[in-house]
């Protein structure tokens, strides 16, 4: 049988906030399984990794928010990363303000594991080019039993973006898998 366990982090972003939650989701699936016994992938954060109340618009610092992903099982997970789930360019808080085509494509996203980046990029490549587990992003290092790995996802608008990105809240979920 194979077990695949998901960690869930929504992203929500807008061009004056961003807000990230996360949640643990356990759960079969037939697409692989490597990994015997119950696997446990847990993050350091339980709640909120970005909370909507940090400042996000053109050429401001980035937010940056790490996790730290610790891994438990019988057996060394084969691979631990992310993939995107339920991507929308125009999430339910857009407002009519907001007339860029994709609004995605004005947020940059970096991830990076252990201080190494492992994508950087826009919010709507990450989504398109990360769409499910078959094309998960790989959070590098050994996944034995106890290891641990710092994650830390940043988020942008660079100094480009215009007011087209006034009031857009593209939205995200992140979804941590091991297998």
């Amino acid at each position: 049988m194979a077990l695949v366990l998901h960690l869930v982090a929504a992203i929500k972003l807008g061009a004056t906030a961003v807000g990230v939650a996360s949640a643990l989701v356990l759960g079969a699936s037939a697409q692989a399984g490597i990994v015997n016994g119950h696997p446990h992938l847990e993050s350091s954060v339980s709640g909120s990794l970005f909370d909507g109340s940090q400042v996000l618009y053109p050429g401001a610092p980035a937010q940056a928010r790490t996790t730290t992903l610790t891994f438990s099982g019988s057996a060394t997970a084969g691979v631990v990363g992310l993939f995107a789930q339920n991507y929308q360019p125009q999430g339910p808080a857009a407002l009519a303000l907001c007339t860029a085509p994709d609004p995605g494509k004005g947020y940059d996203l970096t991830v990076s594991s252990d201080g190494a980046t492992v994508y950087q990029g826009t919010l709507a490549a990450f989504a398109t080019g990360h769409a499910g587990s078959q094309d998960l992003l790989a959070v590098p290092g050994s996944w034995k039993s106890g290891s641990s790995h710092a994650v830390t996802i940043s988020v942008s608008m660079p100094k480009t973006d215009g007011n087209e990105y006034m009031g857009c809240s593209p939205t995200l979920d992140f979804v941590w898998f091991a297998e």
